[in-house]
């Protein structure tokens, strides 16, 4: 299957039923819901903080202006710059970060759905079904929902919902998922999207985690080696 036919596969999809929709926004408010009972701040993205506002305010990537201390000690630089870009613009990185924490982990229960859809119309049984995604495909972001440990860093200020919200998406796009054969040019694309999930955090990247181990999935699918 080329680029041609995945385009046409993508185009064909038809939209959700109104079931699913339905399904997907109690979801989506059930998320909000239990955010509000487990919103916190984590105390280490403070750190984070600190660099982004000392970036937008003196133009310095430092912790401590006064005495000036060129030390790199964060592990997500382009958390850092999104943080320090709302800073400048007048949006403190403790008011940002929880609302972009939450938004990621609503893109991520999104794209999860999507990557269900696409495994179950290439590998389940009896006629797949061409809609962008089912009641069945919700089961596993319902769970997500569910789950303490996801909500809890929905809220947290750091990285990590911003992180599973790249590597989900790169998930989704990866040829093997939804396409029997990688399209042209799948390999490098593959590559730069998880450079840009890893910029995001280098936790889990140089260890076989999961973040590497899906990497590697995904390098497998196109043929590429990492």
């Amino acid at each position: 299957m080329g680029d041609d036919d995945n385009a046409r596969a993508c185009a064909s999809l038809r939209p959700p039923t109104r079931a699913s929709g339905c399904v997907a926004l109690v979801i989506a408010v059930g998320l909000l819901v239990h955010l509000r009972a487990w919103s916190f701040l984590c105390d280490d993205a403070f750190i984070s903080f600190r660099y982004a506002s000392n970036l937008a305010r003196h133009g310095a990537l430092v912790y401590n202006v006064e005495p000036l201390e060129r030390v790199e000690g964060y592990t997500n630089f382009l958390w850092v710059l999104v943080l320090a870009a709302g800073d400048a613009i007048g949006l403190r990185p403790e008011t940002l970060a929880p609302i972009l924490t939450a938004g990621a982990s609503l893109a991520s229960l999104g794209l999860v759905a999507l990557i269900g859809a696409a495994l179950r119309r290439r590998f389940g049984p009896g006629q797949p079904d061409q809609r962008v995604f089912g009641v069945v495909d919700l089961l596993a972001p319902a769970l997500l929902v569910l789950t303490p440990e996801f909500v809890v860093w929905a809220s947290s200020g750091l990285e990590t919902s911003l992180a599973l919200a790249l590597a989900n998406k790169n998930i989704a796009r990866s040829p093997g998922v939804g396409s029997r054969s990688p399209p042209r040019g799948s390999s490098a694309c593959c590559s730069r999207s998880w450079s840009f999930a890893g910029c995001t955090t280098a936790r889990g990247c140089p260890t076989p985690g999961p973040s590497s181990t899906t990497a590697r999935c995904c390098a497998t699918a196109t043929g590429s080696r990492i």
